[in-house]
């Protein structure tokens, strides 16, 4: 069963701990807010929930292109996966995976269990 929600990643009209897997393929760079939208997919994802984030590029490759573009992508540009991963662990995440290759970022994370 899948139902299509539309709506921006800082304000999820879900009920808290409603939702089982979230993935974030290709966007992650132009959030408004990521933290906040971190935080937000965190409040609806139930109990051990999954949060894939993938990116179809390397880190560097995207900044590089955003970069290129110019306006208005220029400082649209991906954290370094470090630094997403402390992001994620501050937010009660365990990250199982983080990976950036040439060819793509991929992190799966689940909430821990309070």
């Amino acid at each position: 069963r899948l139902e299509l929600i539309h709506s921006f990643c800082e304000d999820i009209p879900l009920d808290s701990g409603s939702i089982d897997s979230v993935v974030i393929n290709d966007t992650f760079p132009h959030f408004n807010d990521r933290e906040i939208a971190l935080q937000e997919i965190r409040r609806v994802l139930k109990k051990a929930g999954s949060l894939y984030l993938i990116h179809t590029s390397s880190s560097k490759k995207v900044n590089r292109t955003h970069k290129d573009i110019g306006e208005p992508v220029k400082k649209d540009l991906l954290p370094s996966v470090n630094n997403l991963v402390s992001i994620l662990e501050n937010l009660n995440f365990q990250v199982n995976t983080a990976r950036d290759t040439e060819n793509h970022l991929f992190i799966k994370a689940r909430i821990l269990k309070d």
